[in-house]
């Protein structure tokens, strides 16, 4: 039977919490399943990052998705509309001061795109700046300076030099490769084979237009895997960590630490709310 939708103001969310650093206003928040939010615009730009649930947004031309760990960012006054799937979607969004907008600026940043991301280093830095708003503590708000500061440059440069916009057609069927099969044990030589490229020629393209090596890449494809059963599952870290790929669990947990950083346990904690947000103690 097809769901169906009705449409409501972007305010009916609910606050789990919420704060100000410099004028960066972030908050958490839960949105109702099946529900749409018809054009509308903010006044700041923002980032968001998806936590749970999912939803489509229409953005001009542009049909977007977004799942958990999915994170875009949206200028100022954009008109966009917004579909909540089956299930409560949680969100973490970050309306930019005007002055933080201006510092980037200032270092020639192109800030009117907007920009939408999965599996990309944006991402990790979302989720440590995140995991800084759910601290406390006076160093939370310098480090979630830096982050947001650091998530611009990011964002923007990846707009204006995409790894794929220049990559040839055999390096992205690479990167696709490596998405499909993540949890597979790959040889580096018999992907170069497959695509009829030198490996030392495979090993310096994949690094000059995604920034990282092919082995660096599979990781953390993997670990955005298993951070996604970790929200979405009841399932051990160990059977998470097997499936994602990885040989053994202290590997695992290894890996996931240097890029989440924290641990499975640490992260399924703080991220895995019920629906109701009644595991918090409400806005801070």
């Amino acid at each position: 039977m097809a769901l169906e939708f009705k449409a409501v103001p972007l305010d009916r969310g609910t606050v789990l919490r919420q704060r100000d650093v410099c004028g960066n206003l972030m908050m958490e928040a839960i949105y109702p399943s099946q529900i749409g939010v018809l054009n509308h615009w903010h006044a700041r730009a923002n980032f968001c990052l998806a936590l749970a649930g999912a939803s489509t947004e229409r953005y001009g031309t542009q049909i977007r998705e977004f799942r958990p760990l999915t994170a875009s960012f949206l200028p100022s006054e954009q008109l966009h509309s917004l579909t909540f799937h089956a299930n409560p979607m949680r969100c973490f969004t970050i309306d930019i001061a005007p002055e933080s907008m201006e510092r980037a600026r200032e270092y020639s940043l192109v800030t009117n795109v907007s920009v939408h991301f999965y599996n990309h280093p944006l991402n990790e830095i979302f989720l440590k700046l995140y995991s800084q708003f759910r601290e406390t503590d006076e160093a939370s708000g310098l480090a979630i300076e830096g982050l947001l500061f650091e998530m611009l440059a990011v964002a923007f440069r990846c707009h204006t030099n995409d790894g794929d916009q220049f990559a040839p057609r055999w390096l992205t069927r690479i990167r696709d490769l490596l998405d499909a099969h993540f949890a597979e044990q790959l040889s580096f030589t018999r992907i170069a084979a497959e695509v009829g490229v030198h490996p030392v020629h495979l090993a310096r393209e994949f690094r000059k237009h995604y920034r990282s090596s092919l082995g660096e890449y599979l990781r953390k494809v993997r670990v955005d895997y298993a951070s996604r059963q970790l929200l979405i599952s009841d399932e051990s870290p160990a059977l998470i960590a097997a499936a994602a790929g990885f040989a053994d669990q202290s590997h695992f947990y290894r890996t996931f630490k240097r890029l989440r950083g924290t641990t499975p346990g640490k992260f399924r904690a703080a991220f895995k709310v019920s629906e109701s947000g009644s595991n918090f103690s409400g806005p801070r």
